[in-house]
């Protein structure tokens, strides 16, 4: 029998000393320094222009936006950005993706990008969404982390 010995660090072990600044996060991005962070950013947003209206009129809202990335790649003139944080690059702050308070049919589609792993309630989530589009409205996920959702 192998007796493994598991590796778990504190916080203050932690390489990534910068992790959850999402101010510096942003900055980094927005630096252009980084074309892997550019490039690995653009994969993740680029493809949900092809689900929009070719007049890129539709409006559109990001849940859990963090660091706000989305609004470099996706083309709609009515795409808003949003988090559970207070964030000063978020059009809407403090959201709370499961009880948005948009009225009813607000969006033309929402996008949900790497966040549904941190809902706690994912089946409130969905009919949140559902509210809170229009008829025939998308709701574009990208999800990478695997999750029991």
């Amino acid at each position: 029998m192998i007796n493994l010995k598991v590796f778990q660090p504190t916080h203050a072990e932690n390489r990534m000393r910068h992790e959850g600044n999402l101010g510096l996060a942003r900055s980094n991005f927005l630096s252009g320094s980084n074309r892997n962070l550019h490039h690995l950013l653009e994969s993740r947003f680029e493809w949900m222009n092809s689900y929009l209206n070719d007049d890129s009129n539709s409006s559109g809202l990001e849940l859990g936006a963090g660091i706000g990335a989305s609004k470099s790649f996706i083309r709609s003139k009515s795409f808003k950005i949003s988090d559970v944080v207070d964030s000063p690059w978020l059009d809407y702050k403090d959201i709370d993706a499961l009880d948005t308070s948009f009225p009813e049919a607000t969006f033309d589609f929402i996008a949900a990008s790497n966040m549904l792993h941190h809902v706690a309630k994912p089946s409130e989530f969905l009919n949140e969404v559902s509210r809170i589009l229009k008829p025939e409205g998308l709701l574009l996920i990208n999800e990478a982390y695997t999750s029991l959702f």
